[in-house]
């Protein structure tokens, strides 16, 4: 037998509801606030998250899918922030005085090893607005998220929020943190000796326990925040407070990708184990300009479903897509169940579908409950010959005989 790949998983019944459940939530929430979906590839080439996310972070170093084609080298899209960037600047929108405000559901790759609501292939939402830097789009993009986690049954949620200056005031910062870093860095991991030269500021980022203490050590960005810097954070805090979204100041939240300036934030939630964290996002306002295009101010997040999916309530479901479950009494009856109830039903816009299988009519009820559908028709001979049926509500077990034609309106 051919198995799933490791790291990769199918989504079925009961589950694959739920999946429908966020997905629409997604959109309805997008178009509230007036955010249009894009679509993009889901090959790119590799150089686009080289520059874009940072060569030294973790995604580009040990978790990207990258394989050769001819000459160019292609990779499986781990993020799609780069991406949104690169059509942004491909269709010349960079250009465009308008503000640009997007939306993307889809499959995004990373080569992690497989846990609890992480995955080879995971799905991931995301907003990104592009042109302004005004700090209240900070709030909205915050406000969406906070709100969207809400709408799919999740209370129990914290955000974290922080900044991480920009590229006037951070190189002070990050010359300070090296300076006290590489008189510890015996004491860390691999990984993060290579950071304290390369870009120290992801030792922050660092989830290796031994390297906690002096992590924990190190002093908060606040005191080398450039005015601007300071001021952007203070008003994004204002915003948010008129919109009552609480949070939770956290200090050394840098988040994982090098294109991230001033505002950075978090959302964790419980019951998910180390891997709490479901979303989280930030300004990146060098990111345009480093792909090519005009200097554009930015902003953005992106969630992973798969853990929002396992945290949200089982309430959280879309219908199985069948409303009307057809039980037929005999041969006859079926036909008159396939070419005329069934075809009514779809006429009037009511999801139905016909017990195919023609079990007893107690196995062929046991199914219709399994389906969760709200109502059931019994097609019999002798009623057939009346054009009648007999409908029965799932939810009380009430049940009557009426005219097919009645039914149908019964149930519009």
């Amino acid at each position: 037998m051919i198995r799933a790949i490791k790291g990769t998983r199918d989504i079925l019944s009961p589950e694959v509801q739920k999946w429908q459940y966020v997905e629409r939530k997604a959109r309805e929430i997008c178009a509230l606030y007036g955010y249009e979906e894009i679509r993009t590839p889901v090959l790119e080439s590799t150089e686009l998250f080289a520059r874009g996310i940072g060569e030294v972070t973790d995604i580009v170093t040990k978790q990207m899918f990258t394989f050769p084609v001819g000459r160019e080298s292609i990779t499986l899209r781990p993020e799609d922030t780069a991406p949104v960037v690169r059509a942004f600047v491909e269709y010349g929108l960079d250009k465009d005085p308008n503000i640009t405000k997007w939306y993307y559901l889809g499959s995004m790759f990373r080569h992690e090893r497989p846990q609890k609501g992480r995955y080879w292939q995971f799905g991931q939402f995301g907003i990104e607005v592009l042109g302004t830097e005004n700090p209240a789009v900070d709030a909205e993009v915050i406000e969406l998220l906070v709100h969207y986690i809400e709408a799919c049954g999740i209370s129990e949620h914290e955000l974290q929020l922080n900044s991480v200056g920009c590229s006037v005031c951070r190189p002070g910062y990050t010359a300070h943190l090296q300076e006290l870093l590489r008189a510890k860095a015996e004491q860390m991991c691999a990984d993060c000796q290579l950071r304290i030269e390369k870009n120290p500021l992801r030792v922050l980022d660092c989830k290796v326990e031994a390297d906690q203490p002096v992590i924990d050590a190190l002093p908060p960005i606040d005191d080398f925040l450039c005015e601007e810097c300071r001021a952007h954070f203070l008003a994004v805090q204002r915003y948010l407070g008129y919109s009552n979204i609480s949070y939770v100041r956290a200090k050394r939240l840098v988040r994982g990708l090098d294109y991230y300036t001033k505002t950075t934030f978090e959302v964790v939630l419980s019951g998910l184990g180390a891997q709490n964290s479901v979303a989280g996002g930030g300004r990146y306002d060098g990111l345009v300009e480093e792909l090519g295009g005009k200097p554009t101010k930015a902003i953005g997040f992106a969630l992973g479903l798969d853990r929002l999916v396992l945290a949200a309530p089982e309430a959280s479901t879309e219908s199985s897509g069948v409303n009307v479950f057809i039980v037929s009494m005999s041969d006859r009856a079926f036909e008159f169940s396939y070419g005329r109830v069934q075809s009514l039903l779809r006429k009037a816009k009511i999801s139905c579908e016909v017990d195919y299988q023609r079990r007893s009519v107690k196995a062929a009820m046991r199914q219709a409950d399994k389906k969760k559908v709200d109502w059931v028709i019994l097609v019999g001979d002798d009623e057939m010959k009346e054009g009648k049926v007999t409908l029965k509500n799932m939810k009380n077990g009430e049940q009557e005989l009426l005219l097919l034609d009645e039914a149908v309106q019964k149930l519009i």
